[in-house]
């Protein structure tokens, strides 16, 4: 599954850039391609767990509070040295996250916040097939935007995005197993407790 999950995710960070730079959508159609990658991911993983009462998809808002942190962290540390003197000197391709940029890093690190607020709450209050498309395409926006960071910026080779893909990847699985374990020894599956209460009755 991890195997599977590191091809995906790093399919989806090469093709992303195929989109943008070979395609000129520019950042708007990685977001579309990464939004299907998204809605993919979500049809074929989440038939085929258990998640007791969102409690996956929980664990999962965590992991792309993470993803997109470490996005605007490399964002802040990757702006040249004139930025803190002068914002007008921001170096960012996507143009919303350079709106706030050039505002001042404080604003920039307000929308960071608001980037994981917004889809994390909005995830719990929708239904959960498009709670987890929401969680899982800001995951991986996430993932691709530091990625990018890793891989044209610092030129740390196309390993890097693949290394980072592979933690992910291993934290996605390792998440979806944690909230999918089996109830323990002596202690009845929800659905076996309200069975045996109809059947009482």
């Amino acid at each position: 599954m991890v195997a599977e999950l590191v091809v995906v995710l790093g399919l989806c960070y090469s093709e992303s850039n195929w989109v943008v730079v070979r395609w000129h959508t520019g950042t708007v159609g990685a977001e579309f391609f990464i939004a299907a990658v998204a809605i993919v991911l979500t049809l074929a993983v989440l038939p085929a767990i258990h998640d007791r009462e969102g409690e996956g998809l929980r664990r999962l808002c965590w992991l792309m509070a993470l993803t997109t942190t470490v996005d605007g962290a490399f964002t802040l540390i990757g702006q040249p040295a004139s930025y803190w003197r002068e914002s007008l000197t921001v170096h960012e391709a996507n143009p919303l996250a350079r709106f706030f940029l050039e505002t001042g890093w404080w604003a920039y690190a307000i929308y960071i916040v608001a980037l994981i607020a917004v889809p994390w709450l909005l995830s719990m209050r929708v239904s959960e097939g498009t709670g987890w498309v929401i969680v899982l395409g800001t995951t991986l926006g996430g993932l691709v935007g530091g990625s990018n960071w890793l891989f044209y910026e610092w030129r740390l080779g196309l390993q890097a995005p693949i290394l980072y893909s592979l933690v992910l990847s291993v934290m996605i699985v390792w998440l979806l197993l944690k909230g999918n374990q089996p109830a323990k020894p002596g202690e009845l599956p929800t659905d076996g407790l309200v069975e045996c209460r109809l059947l009482q009755c």
